[in-house]
Parts: C-alpha cells; structure tokens; sequence
C-alpha cells in the first residue's frame, strides 16, 4: 500500500489529477472487460442456438425416413393407381426436404418448410431456420456417409412405384409374378438403406444434443465467473468513486480559504486603482487638446479636397471622352456631361439605368456574359469594343476601360472608366475588311488552275498554278489531249460520251456546274479536285474553260473534321470527371430502351444510385478528392454491370443511375446489392461519415413492363422514390419498388 501513501503526499491538485486519472483506467478496463464478456457469451448462445437449429433439423430428417418408409410399405400392398399418385407425390416432397436439410447441414443456410402433410402421428413444424455451419459440422461424418444412402432410396422408391404400376398393368400372371419378385427384391433392398439412414439421422441427432449440453455447461459456468468479474468491477469502481469524492471536498476547502485571500487583494488593487484613474483623467483633458487641433487641420484638409474634386471636374468635361462610374451590377451611379455628345443622353438621363439598357438585345447578351465575369473575378478592363444605341436611333461603337472599385472590408462596390466613341474608326475597319475579303476572292481565283480545251479536246490553255498542280509544262501539255493525260481510266469512258455532245452543242451534263472528281498528276499520283466548266464559243467553235481547284488539304480537313465530330459527339454523351455516360446520353437511352420494351412486352429496370454524406466527404477531404471519389465510385458501377445493353450513367452531382433493359426486379435487386457491397468492399475512407467509416452508397430499384402512351418518368419517379426510403431508412442499403 505505499503507493497510496506517496499519493496522499502530493499536493490536492496533483492527488486530484492522479485519482481521476485511476478512474479513466479503471472504468476503460471495465468496458474492455465488459465488452469481452459480451463477446464471449454471444459466442456461446450463437453455438447453442447452431446446435438447437442442427437438432431440429435431425429431427425433422428422422421423421422424413418414418414418413418414406411408411409410404413404401403402403404401395407394397393392394392400392389403387390414383392412391400410388398420391404417395409418389409424398415421397418426392420427402426427398427433396431431406436433401435440401443435407445440403444446409454441409453448406450451412436457411429452412423454411412446412411437414409434408401425408405425415401422420407428428407434431407439425412449420418455422424458419438458420443454420450457420463450422468447419467441423461441415465435413460431419454421418453427414458424409448419409448422402448417397438417400440418392439410392430416392432410385429405390421410384423403381418400386414403376414396379408397381407396371404389375398393376400385366397381361398374365406370368408377368405379374416375375414383377412382384422384382417388387419384393427393391422392398428389402429399399428397407435395409432407410434402417442404416434412420441410424445415421439418429447419430446426427444424439451427438448434436450431447453438443448442446456440453456447450451449456460451460455457459453456466462461464456466466458464474461473469458474475464475480462484474462483482470485483463494481467494488473498485466505488473506491476509486470514494477517494475521488473525498479528495475533491479538500480541494473545495482549499478553494474556499484561496478566495478569501483573493478578497483581500482586490481591495488592495481597488485603492491603486482609484489612484491610477485620477491620473488618467489628467492625460485626458491634455488629449482632448490635441484632438481639437487634428479636427481643424481635418476640415482644412477636406476643402482643400473639395478644390481638387473640382479641378477634377472642369478637366472631365472639357475632356472629348466620357468618364462614368457604376455599381456593382453596371447601374450607372456617375456620368460626365461629355455623355451628351457622344450618346444624345444627359447625365441625369443616364443616372439609375445599366449600360446594357442602351444596347440592342444581341449586343446586350453579350455584353452581359462578358461583364459578369469581370465582375466576378474583380478583373480591371481594357479596350473593351462595344455598340451602343442613341438617343436619335444610330449605332455608336465605344472602346471602354475602367477598374474595379472596393469598400473597406475589401468588397467590391462597382466600377469607374471611360469610353471613348470610335465609331468611325470601326466603318474604316469594315470598308478595310471588305477591301481585304475582294483581294482575297480575286487571289484565291488566280491560285487556281485555269485550263482551256478547244473542240478537239486539246489544251490551248495552261496557267502557273496548272503547271504547278500537275507538273506538266507549257511544251508538254499544249497542243495534247487533255483527259488521256489528266483523267484516269475509268472516267475516259465517260468523258467521251459526254464531250461528243459538247462540240456540236456547247451543252452538257457538267457545264456550268461544280463537281468533284479525281485527277491524276505528271508522276501519276491521283489526287482529289473540284472543277468549275464554262462553255465559250471562240471563231464559231466551243471550248471549254475550267477552273481546277486542288482539294487534297480540304479533304484531309474534312476528315480530321469528321474524326472531331464523333470525337465531339463522344464527348457531348460522356461526363467530364467521370468519363461515363451523362445525363443528356441518359434521357436518349432511357426513352429509346422504353420504346423497345414496349414494342417487345419486356420488363425495364433502373437503379438510382446516391453516394452517402458526400458533402462531409468534401467538407473533409476537399473537393480534389471528391472528384476522385466520383471516378473511383464510376467505375465500381461499370465493373459491377456485365452484359453489353446494361447501360450506366452519372444522373448529377453525386447521384449515377443505371438502365437495365429486359430485367426484371429480383435481377436488378442482386445487381443494386453487388454495386452496394463492391462500393463497401473498396474501402475509400470516410471519417465525416455518420454510418461508416468508408464511402458508402444508397440504391433505390424499381422496374416495370412500359405500356403503350406512357412514359419513362413514371418508372424514374417510383426509383428516385426508392433512394428517397433507403436515405430515410438509414442508408447504405437497397430499397426495391413493391
């Protein structure tokens, strides 16, 4: 015990910390033990009530065997075909129950079965069982040995019922003789396998009852050694309580004598005090002096200022620019009267109104869009182009810079600019590009081939870029055929039938047209033109002119532009983050898979999925990790869904979904529960989670049979129903539409 004497020897305040410290031990190794115990006695009612649910079973096994033997010895005797029916009914019921009893014995599971009612003289059972097996029931030996005893009684019994019929049908009694023989052979064969089962069934039955009062024994035993445990906890508990108490009424002592030395040196500091405050009031009369004087200089400062905001003024409007100012949603607050001359406007005119109500309606969404982002970054802007209306109806372009405006705390308040008129300036610009756009129409033309055919088909003429294009110069070309050189074979055929008609007529079927064709080059590579052809009759006699445009760059664009728009419409049905369908690919899947399940009469099935507390999870872990949450989450959804029509989407936020076309609800309930279960199982941390601490998922499943002249929301209202019970009901879980 000299541990407790050196404990009283420490000051109350440690003693204190020290008792209340053994009491957080001591009651910490009470839950402990306490939480043993209860796992220790669990452990025991679980294996009892095995075992019960094991003697059960062998009891309902035995009294199968009774109820088979019985009805084998009743078709044995005189009965009726319909009677033999009957009783073939009542031994299949009786196999099929025994076996099903084997298999939960060496699998463990749940019986839910009522006594076949061609049992007599039994007690019935009609009651559900759990069975939770172990790896020593699992390979009993009885079990073992029973098993393919009760597949040769079930060949047996089935053999003899055929017997039976077939002896009831014989024409002689030859026949009906050697049938009862055969009968009669089966019968003892069938009776010798139900006495070694029965004896299996009650081996089964007598070492699960010793089982039971084994485990028994040591469950009262245990529960008496609980009992002195529990005893020995309270008895600690309540000295630890004791000293705890009464080291606390000392320390309540010692507060209490604290306090009244404490007293004793307030009054002291009150008359120091009252020293101190008398002194103050002398440094106060000396300040309010100074205050005085910085008040003076304060209103000499202040018009000095209303001088400067005047000079400031008289510059702004002799200025050829408009200065203005505005609030935070562009209202303006401040105009110069240079507005008047640039708009039409007065300042007073222009006060209380935003800088898109002088806008036409195009001019005013863009310019809205633009400005709300300036202002939601608190952005300064620069030479920002706009068009404006005045007063007398024209369009008036200004060029506009300002910078934000901020009050105390940092918030912004508005803007202050200017905007300067550049209207004509901007006309410059269009007659400039106008300009620019006929220079470039008329450079494009001489980029082009231009080639001439007489009406002999003969080239006549051959400009730069002809030569250029297909690599013929003037001396080799001119004077030659031009399709045998330029056209490949299989449009020569063509060519001719065509240029017949056009000699005598000028006429044809390309002639002021534009087409597209293949042409082929000096080093007899084939590359992708389009032809223009003109007909002019020179000297009585029709040429043709053409105007050839090499268009291998824009084919190649236009394949690289195909190429981008599947990759674009790729993009428009996939989420960005998640990089699985979205909700617009949804919409279409669901109303097209609804629309074949009515055409076909097939069930339709949707799970809505919602990942639980996931604005903790960001509260926590930020919105980087959400987002990884969000892809990790995709993907156990798609993982979890296996044939290819199977389709899954992210609905929103943290909420997917997934469309199961011809499935019906106990296939989407397994699915719904395997997504839930591999969420569980990948264990990404939650530790802001109120029912876990991993990342779980709240599922609602509802499926219909879609009917003619109705539509997919119904079915999506009855799942988003479903997640709503399954949130209500406490989450991580599946709620299946009834």
């Amino acid at each position: 015990m000299n541990w407790i004497k050196d404990i009283l020897k420490e000051p109350i305040q440690k003693r204190l910390f020290i008792l209340i410290t053994i009491f957080l031990i001591a009651f910490a190794v009470i839950i402990s033990t306490n939480r043993l115990l209860w796992h220790y006695t669990s452990q025991y009612i679980s294996s009892i009530n095995s075992q019960h649910s094991r003697s059960t079973l062998g009891k309902i096994l035995i009294r199968n065997l009774f109820q088979i033997e019985k009805d084998i010895y009743e078709i044995s005797g005189d009965v009726s075909p319909k009677r033999i029916a009957i009783v073939e009914k009542g031994l299949l019921l009786s196999l099929n129950d025994i076996e099903l009893i084997l298999t939960i014995f060496q699998h463990g599971g749940k019986y839910e079965h009522a006594m076949n009612v061609n049992m007599e003289n039994v007690d019935e059972i009609n009651e559900t069982i759990s069975f939770t097996i172990d790896k020593s029931q699992r390979y009993n030996l009885e079990v073992i040995n029973l098993s393919p005893k009760i597949l040769d009684i079930r060949e047996n019994a089935f053999n003899l019922i055929k017997t039976k019929r077939e002896s009831l049908r014989a024409l002689n009694d030859a026949s009906r003789l050697h049938l009862e023989r055969s009968f009669s052979i089966r019968l003892k064969q069938t009776d010798t396998l139900l006495q070694r089962s029965k004896e299996n069934a009650a081996r089964i039955f007598y070492d699960t009852n010793q089982e039971i009062q084994r485990l028994e024994q040591r469950f009262n035993q245990s529960t008496r050694v609980f009992a002195v445990i529990r005893a020995a906890e309270v008895i600690v508990a309540l000295l630890i309580i004791f000293a705890t108490l009464f080291t606390i009424s000392r320390q309540i002592q010692t507060i209490i004598k604290e306090r009244q030395r404490m007293t004793e040196m307030l009054q002291d500091f009150n008359d120091k005090l009252e020293l101190r405050i008398e002194e103050r009031t002398a440094n106060l009369v000396e300040l309010n002096k100074t205050l005085k004087n910085e008040i003076a200089e304060r209103r000499r400062a202040e018009e000095k200022l209303k001088e400067s905001e005047t000079h400031f003024r008289n510059i702004t409007e002799n200025m050829s620019d408009w200065i203005w100012e505005t609030d935070v949603n562009w209202r303006y607050t401040y105009c110069s009267d240079n507005v008047t001359d640039v708009l039409g406007y007065s300042p007073e005119e222009m006060l209380g109104k935003t800088l898109f109500d002088f806008m036409d309606p195009g001019e005013k969404e863009k310019c809205k869009s633009l400005f709300s982002e300036i202002a939601g970054g608190k952005k300064s802007m620069r030479d920002l182009e706009n068009w404006y209306l005045s007063k007398n109806g024209h369009y008036v372009c200004l060029k506009t810079s300002g910078i934000p405006t901020f009050n105390e705390k940092g918030e912004i308040t508005g803007y202050v600019g200017v905007d300067t008129d550049i209207t004509e300036l901007q006309h410059a610009r269009e007659a400039l590009k106008k300009s620019e756009e006929q220079f470039r129409i008329i450079s494009s033309a001489a980029n082009d081939a231009i080639i001439m055919i007489d009406n002999e088909g003969k080239v006549v003429y051959w400009n730069r870029m002809a030569r250029k294009m297909f690599g013929y110069t003037n001396q080799e070309i001119l004077g030659k055929q031009f399709h045998p050189i330029l056209l490949p074979d299989h449009l020569f055929e063509k060519y001719n039938k065509g240029f017949a008609h056009f000699k005598q007529t000028g006429q044809g079927s390309a002639i002021n047209k534009t087409y597209e064709l293949t042409a082929v080059k000096k080093e007899g590579v084939e590359i992708p033109v389009e032809v223009s052809i003109s007909a002019v009759q020179i000297d009585n006699k029709w040429h043709a002119v053409a105007i050839v445009r090499d268009i291998t760059e824009r084919k190649l664009a236009e394949k690289a532009l195909r190429k981008a728009q599947e990759k674009l419409k790729y993009l428009s049905y996939v989420d960005g983050l998640t990089e699985i369908n979205n909700r617009r690919y949804f919409d279409e899947i669901v109303s097209k898979e609804w629309n074949r399940a009515v055409r076909d009469s097939n069930p339709l099935s949707l799970i809505m999925i919602d990942i639980d507390f996931f604005k903790n999870y960001n509260d926590v872990y930020g919105h980087l990790k959400g987002d990884e949450c969000l892809k990790n989450i995709a993907d156990i959804i798609l993982q979890s869904i296996r044939r290819p029509e199977d389709f899954a989407a992210r609905f929103g936020g943290e909420e997917f979904v997934v469309v199961l076309p011809n499935t019906k609800i106990k296939g989407a309930s397994h699915i719904a529960e395997t997504i839930r279960s591999n969420v569980e199982s990948a264990g990404i941390e939650h530790n802001n989670s109120s029912i876990a601490e991993v990342v779980t998922v709240s599922l609602g499943v509802a499926s219909t049979i879609p009917q003619r002249g109705t539509e997919p929301d119904s079915l999506l209202a009855e799942t988003d129903a479903c997640l709503y019970r399954a949130k209500q009901e406490g989450r991580n879980r599946v709620v299946i539409h009834r």
